[in-house]
């Protein structure tokens, strides 16, 4: 009895110097134990970044908190997830998909939490989804005379174009965007036929447009203005780009239209801010909450150059409301000298939006697998090593 009192004294004289209740100080602690929601990506993204705006507009009283890998290195977040030790609540998985550290186990399935119908994405009835792509991106190519279906038809009259300024490691990354097929199979094997298909392919078009065996024959083969210059000079030249929005591709686009050229989508679109849930969060309420904010409308339908929407109704939104302003566009100067391409059309730009809308597959990119691959096949490219 005589503890109990000398408690609630020592509890009587605390609230005076502070100003608070016993009953206040707990709820003060509930309520900041429940007021953080923890992200983790490797990289900043305007989607991401508005989707964290909107989230707190809508729920005030929820703080985000968004670490990067300046904070926290992806070895840190794995370590953090498989330890169930400091883990964040949502994960952008690109980066972790990129080098091949597959985090599933840990992950929560979102499938039944989430507007599937909405999306261009086929969630199939028996799959089991951990993440969702919160953008994509699309491979395209284009062509001044020449009009291409498939990879493969690109692979075959590449003896018929001009694509300048590319080295062998060059074309890997070309064509590996534009392969619609995974090197990697459900139980984390090559396929070994594939990748082989794969690497002749890459040697008999390198051969075809004299592709250099040099790590780095020219800097400027990325560049937009090069790429686009190159294009409108030459006759069966070809560009390819990893359109991220309208605003993105337009001057590939008004160069094609200029030339009365083509443009080829290659079925696959590369999936891009891939979101998930860790299932030991103590907020996963609030994660799918977030999901749904950032795949609303409000978000999908802005153009912020990161991505296409992952929605059928953001993708014709886009297309509703693109307008053509001028007849001509001119790219920034190289010096004294500018481009003048076309706007494009309308029509064009719902062709593409619709193509985006149809199509059938996402495909991971394995960027590690990617760089082992250049790392080691110098010898195959100087015919000193069989494919095998």
């Amino acid at each position: 009895m005589k503890n109990a009192l000398r408690m609630l004294i020592l509890l009587s004289i605390c609230s005076l110097f502070t100003g608070c209740t016993m009953e206040e100080s707990v709820v003060e602690e509930n309520e900041t134990s429940q007021k953080e929601l923890s992200i983790y990506s490797t990289y900043e993204s305007a989607t991401l970044n508005e989707a964290i705006s909107c989230y707190t507009e809508t729920y005030p009283d929820v703080e985000i908190e968004l670490v990067t890998c300046e904070e926290r290195t992806v070895e840190e977040i794995t370590n953090a997830i498989l330890s169930g030790q400091d883990a964040p609540d949502l994960i952008v998985l690109d980066d972790f998909k990129n080098r091949g550290i597959e985090l599933q186990d840990e992950l929560l399935p979102i499938k039944e939490e989430i507007n599937g119908e909405n999306l261009i994405i086929s969630l199939k009835e028996d799959a089991v989804i951990y993440s969702i792509p919160l953008r994509v991106s699309v491979p395209l190519v284009f062509a001044t005379q020449l009009k291409f279906s498939t990879v493969e038809a690109i692979i075959e009259d590449s003896n018929n174009f001009i694509l300048t300024d590319v080295n062998y490691e060059d074309l890997i990354d070309i064509f590996y965007l534009y392969y619609p097929v995974n090197f990697i199979d459900e139980s984390q094997k090559i396929n070994a036929e594939q990748l082989q298909i794969f690497l002749e392919n890459i040697k008999n078009t390198g051969e075809n447009i004299g592709a250099s065996i040099e790590e780095n024959p020219s800097e400027l083969k990325e560049d937009e203005w090069y790429q686009i210059k190159n294009f409108l000079i030459n006759n069966n030249s070809i560009m390819y780009h990893d359109a991220q929005g309208i605003e993105d591709v337009k001057y590939y686009v008004g160069a094609t239209g200029k030339v009365h050229g083509n443009a080829t989508f290659v079925d696959g679109l590369c999936p891009q801010l891939q979101v998930a849930v860790y299932k030991n969060s103590p907020v996963i309420d609030k994660c799918i909450d977030f999901i749904n904010i950032a795949l609303s409308d409000k978000i999908q339908k802005n153009d912020w150059s990161d991505g296409f929407p992952v929605t059928i109704s953001a993708l014709e939104a886009w297309g509703e409301s693109y307008q053509k302003t001028e007849e001509n566009i001119i790219l920034e100067k190289q010096g004294d000298e500018e481009l003048t391409v076309w706007e494009p059309e309308k029509s064009e730009v719902q062709i593409l939006l619709s193509m985006i809308k149809d199509s059938p597959e996402i495909y991971t990119r394995d960027v590690e697998l990617m760089e082992i691959i250049k790392d080691n096949t110098s010898d195959y490219w100087e015919e000193n090593e069989s494919v095998e």
